[in-house]
């Protein structure tokens, strides 16, 4: 059971991670602008528009962020045991810089 649970911790972070490089890469996924023409052509009318527009906004990187905050947190236990796991090597001091 631990072993399964190490697993879906580690998909959950992966699809994450692909959903964070799509959106920060590409502003928005054409699965995003399918389903809003699909939408704008066949549903929308001018009482759900503010309701439509929440939808959007979900999949914004400000809500995939917070949505990936909160499953590190719920995931909270899991964590250090799986952590606990890991084979840790430390060489010395490192250093990272960023150009600008």
């Amino acid at each position: 059971m631990k072993k399964f649970n190490i697993f879906i911790v580690v998909l959950c972070l992966i699809l994450f991670s692909v959903i964070c490089y799509g959106v920060l890469s590409y502003d928005s996924l054409v699965i995003d602008t399918k389903v809003y023409s699909f939408i704008a052509d066949n549903i929308m009318s001018d009482g759900i528009t503010s309701v439509l527009k929440v939808i959007t906004e979900l999949g914004g990187v400000a809500f995939i962020v917070l949505a990936g905050v909160l499953i590190f947190m719920f995931c909270k236990k899991i964590m250090p045991d799986f952590m606990r796991e890991l084979p840790v090597t430390y060489s010395g001091p490192t250093i990272i810089s960023m150009a600008m």
